[in-house]
């Protein structure tokens, strides 16, 4: 009984200096708009070091708990006043959860499927408590949810439009415009699977071997392309840009009407402010409105 008596209370030395004691607390992560290190939900505050947040899930998110955010945009500041679960990716049970603090060594995330929850995070423990308020803990999906996303929607899942399911492992997504030199990435939440060709000059209409992974280079055509059809297929790990019309196929025409596109492809008139893709007749031009 002396013997466990002592490895218990090692145990609980242990948990008690891995404790960073929070006066605030944010849950960052695209459940606050994106991962951006200056982006987070404020947590309300129960009592010293324990925070309390209830909301829901409508889909698949991953998440972490911060002290404190950066508004000058440093993931290193941000990661070493971060909690994390023990793996990357972790679905926490309902009920208790251990959380670390290792200031900044890694930056795991939690992930939770549909539902409406309480969390209750105790920095005193290092304990956070999950509760499902309706809709049960969820595991994630096999197959996710993805996106398009870029300069055109500044990286942020959500402005970014979603791709359409046609079929098993088979993505697509139809755009009015596909601007030249936009970079984009066709990518989950949480940016895990991104897929990307790394090829910044892509042409239509060609089929492109694409990889995921972390830190890899962004994609992107050579040239406007019009009526985009952009189609991912996960399984033969491709994907491809059909253009319905092409910008080199209509020949111009004098008196055509102008039409106005913003950078995501969206259609537009001319009183839109900022940049947005002009086409008339058969010459496609940028044009700023300040």
């Amino acid at each position: 009984m002396k013997k466990i008596t002592i490895l218990a209370a090692a145990a609980a030395l242990a948990i008690s200096a891995n404790a960073e004691v929070a006066n605030s607390l944010f849950i960052i992560g695209p459940l606050a708009g994106s991962w951006d290190p200056a982006k987070g939900i404020e947590m309300t505050k129960v009592s010293d070091g324990v925070f309390e947040w209830s909301g829901e899930f409508k889909g698949e998110n991953e998440f972490g708990f911060v002290k404190n955010l950066n508004n000058d945009g440093d993931w290193t500041a941000l990661n070493a006043c971060r909690y994390t679960p023990a793996e990357k990716g972790e679905v926490p049970v309902v009920g208790d959860n251990q959380m670390f603090y290792n200031g900044g060594e890694t930056d795991y995330s939690w992930k939770l499927g549909a539902g409406n929850y309480t969390f209750t995070v105790d920095t005193n423990t290092m304990i956070f408590t999950l509760a499902d308020n309706g809709g049960g803990v969820t595991p994630p999906p096999t197959e996710k949810d993805l996106y398009f996303i870029g300069e055109s929607c500044d990286w942020t899942f959500v402005d970014a439009n979603i791709l359409e399911k046609k079929g098993d492992g088979v993505y697509t997504i139809s755009l009015s415009m596909l601007p030249a030199e936009v970079q984009f990435k066709i990518s989950a939440q949480g940016w895990s699977p991104a897929y990307t060709t790394e090829d910044l000059r892509m042409e239509a209409n060609k089929t492109y071997t694409v990889v995921t992974g972390d830190g890899l280079g962004n994609m992107a055509m050579a040239d406007d392309v019009e009526d985009a059809v952009i189609t991912l297929d996960t399984n033969a790990m491709t994907i491809s840009v059909a253009s319905g019309t092409g910008v080199s196929g209509i020949a111009a025409e004098a008196d055509a009407a102008a039409e106005y596109f913003t950078l995501q492809g969206v259609r537009t008139d001319a009183s839109a402010k900022g940049l947005s893709i002009v086409r008339k007749g058969g010459k496609v031009s940028k044009r700023i409105l300040k």
